[in-house]
């Protein structure tokens, strides 16, 4: 999958344990496709609830190739986002981000790669975005830090305040399920992992 539907030179390049796919030069030809193209052949999956992507650096070019599903199903998004594979992309570390904005998307979690909650955001401000970003470079060649975030339509938020509270049940000092503190929002939950207003 990819931001168009056509045929180009590409080849995948193994890294650590997994590959990326890198379109261009003179690897053998591929077919790529939009998601929304995928999804105009097969319209039974045209209304899904989340779309998850994991791909290496591609997240950014699927997400523009999925405008039309994202703008009518408006699904909960989950997506990898790895500013050294964004680089090795061709990607920028804010592009994501600013896309699902104009798309009506405000609400970002952030998750370490590990799967451990990190940060609620709403419209994330450019400053966070590289500072997030710098952050992962820096631990990169440590230990391939990166996020995995979660972002919600402005409709959603509900969705995005049970999920938080979900991830903030069972961490040390929080309370379990239907207890008071499980059910303030995510704003009042404590002090880590943070909040951030853009």
């Amino acid at each position: 999958l990819s931001d168009c539907t056509g045929d180009a030179p590409a080849a995948f390049v193994p890294t650590a344990g997994t590959s990326r796919l890198v379109v261009g030069g003179s690897g053998e030809r591929i077919r790529t496709e939009t998601l929304d193209d995928l999804i105009a052949r097969y319209p039974d999956f045209g209304r899904p609830d989340v779309l998850k992507i994991d791909t290496d650096g591609g997240e950014p070019a699927i997400l523009r190739g999925a405008r039309r599903l994202i703008a009518a199903a408006r699904p909960v998004l989950f997506y990898e986002w790895d500013p050294h594979s964004y680089a090795a992309a061709g990607e920028s570390d804010l592009g994501h981000a600013r896309y699902l904005m104009d798309l009506g998307y405000s609400t970002f979690l952030f998750f370490t790669n590990r799967g451990e909650p990190l940060l609620w955001t709403d419209r994330p401000a450019e400053r966070l975005l590289e500072g997030l970003a710098h952050f992962s470079r820096s631990r990169h060649g440590v230990d391939g830090w990166h996020y995995d975030v979660a972002v919600f339509a402005d409709e959603q938020r509900a969705a995005a305040e049970r999920l938080w509270r979900c991830c903030m049940t069972g961490r040390e000092g929080r309370a379990a399920p239907g207890s008071e503190t499980a059910e303030q929002s995510p704003a009042q939950c404590g002090a880590a992992p943070a909040r951030a207003r853009a």
